[in-house]
């Protein structure tokens, strides 16, 4: 959670910058990290798959079994103490698919590879630094720091309602949390009219909107 934040934290500072197209970028990653929470809330009989193994690797009692083709199977590890083969860390898609939410698969299917686009070399992702006219390159895109405030907002929300649900959190920051997580949704929703989703990407807010429903029950005083 505290990697959530300060990722969060230097996603503000760069679209306060006007860097939307980068602010995006570390989106991705912060989404990443909110599925890894939501995930686990769901099956913390896997925090294996996120920690004791990955630590393993680096440590050496755990390592990547080779496949009849002689390359490695990044999908699975052999405990090297008792010779047994384990499932490895699950992908970004499988726990997208198995937190509490069937709107996060929903969401990430359309959202992820958007976002994917601005971390490599993409020429999907070219008209993104063009003007209006596209006849030539701009540094700074208006509608970039836009669309980038709302999907960092909508992580950031995502998160926060995870946070909600902590149950040894004190009285006091559960309260807090949820006057954090009531603003975070009404400025989503603000933000939802703002927008305009292209094609691609038009089924997105009402998926969005879907999922944080399930936030506002998080953010009541019940």
């Amino acid at each position: 959670m505290l990697g959530a934040y300060k990722t969060l934290a230097a996603i503000n500072m760069l679209l306060d910058d006007g860097f939307g197209e980068d602010a995006q970028i570390l989106v991705r990653a912060s989404y990443e990290n909110y599925l890894a929470i939501a995930f686990l809330a769901a099956h913390p009989e896997r925090l294996d798959d996120l920690v004791t193994k990955k630590i393993g690797l680096k440590t050496g009692d755990f390592e990547h079994p080779v496949t009849p083709a002689g390359r490695k199977d990044y999908r699975k590890v052999v405990d090297l103490e008792t010779g047994e083969t384990l499932p490895f860390s699950p992908s970004v898609a499988e726990m997208s698919a198995l937190t509490k939410y069937p709107e996060d698969l929903v969401v990430h299917q359309l959202l992820y590879g958007f976002l994917s686009e601005h971390c490599h070399a993409h020429m999907m992702a070219s008209g993104n630094y063009r003007d209006p006219s596209n006849r030539r390159y701009v540094v700074f895109n208006p509608s970039q720091t836009l669309q980038a405030k709302v999907y960092a907002l909508y992580v950031y929300t995502l998160s926060i309602s995870e946070l909600a649900r902590f149950q040894k959190l004190k009285a006091v920051h559960r309260d807090r949390t949820k006057r954090t997580l009531r603003r975070a949704i009404y400025l989503l929703d603000r933000s939802f009219k703002l927008l305009i989703f292209n094609d691609e990407l038009k089924a997105l807010p009402a998926s969005m909107k879907a999922r944080v429903k399930h936030c506002e029950f998080l953010a009541s005083d019940a």
